[in-house]
């Protein structure tokens, strides 16, 4: 059975220093279990190490019809710590996805469920006529080399629908991988992708970050 393509979900906010733990607290004790009974199927959050705002939330979903539903519209009315929090954000993104898993190998029947310490992505913009080579690419050369340097996963994805309120100006494309620790220079530098397939991708930008919550398997010291 060939694997069905599902979303994932981005969603960035930049918060002062003072206010990111109040955040991450909101986040692990309230709003997960908000998101998980809208349907949400898998939550993360992450700090950044490297690039993009300093909070990255990511998310598995059957489905971008689950933005419509009132479950997941009415999320902010109900939760009174809501807009208390997310007041302080100083700048937001959400960017919706549909996604391949290229690395364990494609052609599973089921989308597994992001779930690390560490990821790292470039985000980049091809053409859509371009999203099978660099999925084959990603399968077949490049996710074989990071599983080498420690990636227990590598995914592809490419923008699909917008989100009903946050505006996102991301490139259309993305190539995550997900690691158990920090990975190294040489498994997030960009020249692969730009020496493959040169002028067909721009606008290349990497971000690395650390899980928040879940809280991580090996914290930091």
């Amino acid at each position: 059975m060939a694997a069905k393509n599902s979303i994932l979900y981005i969603a960035e906010v930049e918060f002062p220093k003072a206010d990111l733990e109040p955040f991450i607290e909101w986040y692990a004790y309230r709003h997960v279990a908000d998101l998980f009974k809208a349907g949400f199927n898998s939550c993360a959050s992450y700090g950044a190490v490297v690039g993009g705002m300093n909070v990255f939330d990511i998310y598995d979903l059957d489905s971008p019809d689950v933005f419509d539903t009132p479950a997941y519209r009415d999320m902010g009315s109900k939760d009174p710590y809501d807009a208390r929090i997310m007041r302080n954000a100083t700048a937001e993104a959400a960017t919706v996805y549909t996604q391949r898993i290229a690395l364990p190998a494609a052609g599973g029947a089921a989308i597994p469920m992001l779930d690390c310490d560490w990821l790292s992505m470039i985000r980049f913009e091809a053409a859509a006529a371009s999203d099978q080579q660099i999925f084959a690419w990603l399968s077949e050369v490049e996710g074989p080399r990071l599983k080498k340097l420690g990636a227990k996963g590598v995914r592809f994805a490419y923008r699909s629908s917008n989100h009903p309120r946050v505006h996102s100006d991301r490139p259309r494309c993305v190539a995550l991988a997900e690691w158990d620790e920090r990975p190294s220079d040489a498994a997030t530098d960009t020249g692969a992708l730009t020496k493959q397939f040169g002028a067909a991708v721009s606008k290349v930008d990497l971000y690395v970050g650390q899980r928040l919550y879940p809280w991580p398997n090996k914290p930091a010291r």
